[in-house]
């Protein structure tokens, strides 16, 4: 009985210390950049999945399908049992535009990718805005509902994209790049992200949460997803599904707050206590300067 108990209580703390996250990709298809073609990034992308046994949603703006082999690639992701999802059609910011606007964008992106085998009602809002005031935060949120859509949350932010401008301006000036320590960057903003997100959710909710990690489909997120994948189980991460993450308890309701382009969790906590948690790197200026700290490229790659 006394080993039985034990073995109960140690299965609860490693459940309940868990770190489990699920990878999510955006903006697909991009066009193709200096280190990939379009085709060839998606094959990365599909070989690096399948060998480390790992199924990602990508969240697809359509406007995109005519160019690089876009329409075929999506075909290749889905083929491959990697969750299809809604972007908007033409990646715009609810931000800018009306929220009449807005919902035509999501039904139009709609009407091309439920098409595809393994599409989901899952929307992930441009740049992560949800809108500056309630009425257009509420009135696209009832939209969603209306449509039957789950909101693609995310978690936790990985500035991939200040990294592949970064080096694709380098290498379009002929500078040497050092790929590798590209990739050590963004694997070491995956797990600070990842660490601090855990850290806040503890303190503030006294519970772990599954992290869904956003990513876009670029060349440095491709190039390097192997190794981002090795250094998060390296240290204790497990990847999950994304519809596990998405099935998280603790992250379901839609938060009462206007501090949302940080993430789920951190608008939750703002709705729960009042803390507006914002990450040291969401700072364009800090993350230069990270780039030329870690001597990826000569200091004339900057923009």
């Amino acid at each position: 009985m006394i080993k039985f108990i034990c073995a109960v209580l140690i299965l609860s703390i490693s459940v309940a210390s868990a770190k489990e996250v699920a990878l999510t990709i955006d903006d697909a298809p991009l066009s193709g950049g200096l280190i990939y073609s379009g085709p060839k990034r998606t094959s990365r992308f599909i070989d690096v999945l399948k060998k480390e046994k790992i199924q990602a949603a990508f969240f697809c703006n359509p406007s995109r399908l005519n160019q690089d082999d876009g329409a075929a690639r999506l075909t290749r992701y889905a083929n491959a049992g990697h969750i299809i999802a809604n972007h908007t059609f033409s990646h715009p910011s609810l931000n800018q535009v009306t929220a009449s606007e807005y919902a035509k964008e999501i039904e139009r992106a709609e009407s091309i990718l439920s098409s595809y085998s393994t599409f989901k009602k899952w929307f992930r809002f441009p740049f992560l805005h949800e809108g500056r005031t309630i009425e257009k935060r509420d009135a696209i949120r009832k939209h969603l509902d209306d449509s039957g859509y789950i909101n693609g949350y995310v978690t936790t932010d990985n500035y991939d994209y200040v990294i592949n401008d970064f080096v694709q301006k380098a290498m379009k000036k002929k500078l040497k790049v050092d790929l590798d320590r590209a990739c050590d960057m963004l694997s070491d903003l995956n797990l600070f992200g990842l660490e601090e997100q855990e850290r806040l959710a503890k303190k503030h909710l006294g519970t772990s949460v599954t992290q869904v990690l956003l990513m876009h489909e670029n060349d440095i997120e491709a190039f390097c997803l192997d190794k981002s994948i090795a250094k998060l189980r390296s240290n204790g991460w497990k990847i999950v599904s994304p519809e596990r993450a998405y099935s998280d308890p603790t992250l379901k309701a839609a938060p009462n707050t206007l501090w949302l382009d940080q993430g789920r969790l951190a608008a939750i906590i703002a709705a729960t206590d009042g803390t507006m948690y914002k990450s040291k790197w969401e700072n364009i200026n800090e993350l230069q300067r990270e780039l030329i700290k870690r001597k990826i490229a000569p200091t004339d790659a900057t923009p």
